[in-house]
């Protein structure tokens, strides 16, 4: 489940490579690849240091002009998704 205050940073130890408008991630111990597209790339790198779902939704919607509950059902779900292929780790808990 992913909490608003709770901090979230990817793993170092993927590798990622930009491919027309989107970034491919390899998880290289799973051997496995994941295309993200929109605003995905964009969020992973902000990623490569600590920030809370709240501090995505506010960088989201300054950046992309959206609606909050918009941006925050978005960055929640792409987080869950993160988590649940081992891509993105607990940095710290609220």
């Amino acid at each position: 489940m992913i909490h608003n205050q709770t901090r979230y940073q990817r793993k170092q130890h993927l590798l990622a490579a930009p491919i027309d408008d989107e970034l491919v991630l390899l998880h290289v111990d799973k051997g496995q690849y994941y295309n993200l597209k929109g605003v995905g790339p964009d969020l992973w790198n902000r990623l490569e240091t600590p920030h809370s779902v709240d501090e995505l939704v506010e960088w989201v919607c300054e950046e992309y002009d959206v609606a909050k509950d918009v941006a925050t059902a978005d960055v929640q779900s792409f987080l869950s998704e993160l988590l649940e292929v081992e891509a993105i780790v607990i940095a710290q808990e609220a």
